[in-house]
């Protein structure tokens, strides 16, 4: 079992492969730089819809994190190597994968239904002077039905509807449901993609079930 895989999987809510979650127990090897306010999205995702004030929908509170800390709307993952599928898929350490972890952590007093929203990505140069093509680059997932890593696209990763859902159900109060992320750029891809950045947009959604 990977030390990224957690100890505590969240249930599926849709037919979509789910990420392993669970209690954060990683070592986080990408420099995560975290801008701006979080906010949460509507409770769209579920059956339940409520008013949003801040980070709560209706009694549930929640906030969502990048490597243990609070995090805000933007989130830049720096570091991006260039690496093939197989060693960034590898179970264990990916030899230097920009990883990042994010999830959600409960901080209110019942049990929440979740699911972490990503878009708008863009690929940096490693002097952020340049915007560069997403098409070499790549996200690896812990795949928790398979036990296996897998990859996709970065943009097959952040379609709409995604590919890979970011979501589970019953997140207890006090307890927090994270998963691992590992970007990197395609072996054949040019040496402007070396120590690349990435930088995305997150927002959390947070139900009571």
């Amino acid at each position: 079992m990977s030390e990224y895989q957690g100890n505590t999987e969240q249930h599926a809510r849709s037919a979509n492969r789910k990420l392993q979650v669970g209690l954060i127990a990683a070592i986080i090897v990408a420099t995560v730089t975290l801008i701006g306010i979080g906010i949460v999205a509507s409770g769209a995702w579920f059956t339940a819809q409520q008013q949003i004030e801040g980070n709560t929908i209706a009694a549930a509170t929640s906030e969502l994190i990048a490597d243990g800390q609070p995090a805000g709307s933007v989130v830049k993952v720096a570091g991006l190597p260039i690496m093939s599928v197989e060693a960034a898929t590898v179970d264990g350490d990916a030899g230097g994968a920009a990883e990042v972890e994010l999830g959600v952590r409960n901080l209110g007093s019942n049990a929440v239904d979740w699911v972490v929203r990503m878009s708008a990505p863009t690929v940096l140069s490693s002097d952020d002077a340049t915007v560069l093509d997403s098409g070499p680059v790549s996200v690896a997932y812990y795949d928790s039905i398979d036990s296996a890593w897998k990859s996709v696209s970065l943009q097959d990763f952040f379609a709409d509807p995604p590919v890979v859902d970011l979501s589970g159900v019953d997140l207890a109060a006090g307890d927090q449901a994270t998963f691992m992320l590992r970007f990197f750029a395609s072996d054949s891809a040019g040496d402007e993609y070396e120590n690349a950045s990435i930088t995305f947009t997150a927002e959390n959604v947070a139900v009571e079930g």
